[in-house]
């Protein structure tokens, strides 16, 4: 067993991560390891803010959408990246700039707002489309799911009011200053992600910068007043 063991730990894929200063370190990541999963262990094994530095390509120079897994990536194993400041994250002097946020709901209807990237999918769901979580909104039996993936990469990423709590934007990569769209599902609460059914496609939606079909602007921190802003927010203007 211990060799077993040893094999496979030998034959994860790893990534090689330069923080500058000669100084490599080597992550080691599955299919489904996001970039920014791969760069803030990087930078917890040096003591560095993540939340001012990002990924480019070694060889290629090209800043890396931390959001997409290593599987999407097209980084080879044992590839080099380099940790930059900055790194597109958000515009100097604007660290603070919120995300811009639209929520697919199982309707075809999409909510929008604006909220800081240590908000969790639970804040999201409760400020931009709260009536979701109300009693008798969901069959009996299922549990409120998120949906995302980076480039198209679409995976359940929470299931429950516990993981929805617990995974917040910037684990899933989203950067401060960025917009994201994350679909909100209702699946069956038993047997966790991995029994977890396909979800069909959402129909065709226009982007985010095309501007919201019912916007609620929200703040960027604490629970209690991101639900608070989205109750005092205005009515929504009707869909086309």
């Amino acid at each position: 067993r211990d060799r077993r063991r040893k094999r496979s730990h030998a034959a994860m894929p790893f990534l090689q991560v330069d923080l500058g200063r000669g100084v490599r370190e080597k992550v080691p990541v599955a299919p489904n390891t996001t970039l920014r999963e791969v760069l803030s262990a990087a930078c917890a094994k040096r003591g560095l803010d993540v939340a001012t530095r990002g990924l480019r390509h070694g060889r290629t120079r090209k800043h890396l959408d931390l959001s997409i897994t290593f599987r999407l990536s097209g980084l080879d194993n044992n590839a080099l990246i380099e940790v930059v400041e900055d790194g597109h994250t958000a515009p100097r002097g604007s660290s603070q700039a919120p995300c811009r946020v639209a929520v697919q709901l199982e309707s075809g209807d999409r909510r929008t707002g604006s909220l800081g990237d240590e908000s969790s999918l639970l804040e999201v769901v409760r400020a931009l489309c709260p009536e979701q979580l109300a009693d008798g909104a969901m069959p009996a039996g299922h549990a409120p799911a998120i949906l995302y993936g980076g480039s198209g990469d679409l995976r359940v990423v929470a299931t429950g009011e516990d993981q929805l709590r617990s995974t917040t934007l910037a684990s899933l990569g989203v950067a401060r200053g960025s917009a994201v769209l994350v679909r909100f599902v209702s699946l069956p609460a038993e047997g966790g992600p991995e029994g977890i059914p396909a979800v069909p496609a959402a129909p065709p939606q226009p982007s985010i910068a095309d501007g919201p079909a019912q916007e609620r602007a929200v703040p960027c921190s604490g629970a209690a007043s991101v639900a608070e802003a989205a109750a005092e927010a205005a009515p929504a203007p009707a869909q086309l």
